[in-house]
């Protein structure tokens, strides 16, 4: 025996399923997802003691990943590429120029109280992991070493602008603290041995898409 609707529900069907379609869009867009790219050309470096170093300067590039919670926290997750170029005093009349490319590793999480606006404005903290990569001396003596892996602690501001729906353009502020590892510096240093605390404030200009 078959059962017939009622003729009273009919008016409603239409508008539960729709009702039903468009809960499970907020569902979907309550949890998402983003990927970021960042680059920056300019870095303010700090050494907490006489390593003899001079920054002249670095260029990073890293592609970073967002997943974003209901409560609008984001984990992020990324890796990039960092190329230093420094010079190191010998005590000699001419100074070692280094360069030098590492490979970074980013976890970390945020906040985004302004997820899904026309402008997202966000701080968070995160944990670099940095492989050092060799040492490339510009005189003629053999490169140097490093072979080691750092970790530090950094903090993050960052805003970003919505463009054409998912387009994302910004800007991202961190200071990061984290040691600062040069086996050319060690193998001319009399202070070799001490570590060499690291500041750095970086500027990055921010490009991506948030789905």
């Amino acid at each position: 025996m078959k059962t017939k609707t009622p003729h009273i529900y009919k008016p409603f069907i239409l508008p539960a399923l729709l009702l039903l379609f468009v809960a499970g869009i907020g569902e979907m867009h309550a949890q998402r997802f983003s990927a970021t790219a960042n680059i920056n050309t300019f870095t303010r470096n700090n050494l907490s003691n006489d390593a003899r170093a001079d920054f002249n300067g670095t260029t990073n590039l890293s592609l970073n990943l967002r997943y974003y919670t209901r409560s609008k926290i984001g984990f992020r997750v990324g890796a990039g590429v960092e190329n230093l170029n420094y010079e190191v005093n010998n005590g000699l009349s001419t100074d070692l120029g280094v360069r030098r490319q590492d490979i970074t590793g980013i976890l970390g999480i945020e906040w985004h109280p302004t997820l899904g606006d026309w402008m997202d404005i966000y701080p968070g903290i995160y944990i670099p992991v940095t492989v050092v990569g060799e040492d490339l001396v510009s005189r003629n003596i053999d490169d140097f070493r490093n072979g080691t892996v750092k970790a530090g602690l950094g903090t993050v501001l960052g805003a970003n602008i919505r463009f054409l729906r998912i387009l994302r353009l910004g800007v991202e502020f961190d200071a990061r603290y984290q040691s600062f590892k040069s086996a050319t510096l060690d193998a001319i240093s009399d202070v070799s041995l001490r570590p060499y605390g690291r500041l750095n404030y970086t500027a990055n200009l921010t490009i991506g898409v948030l789905l």
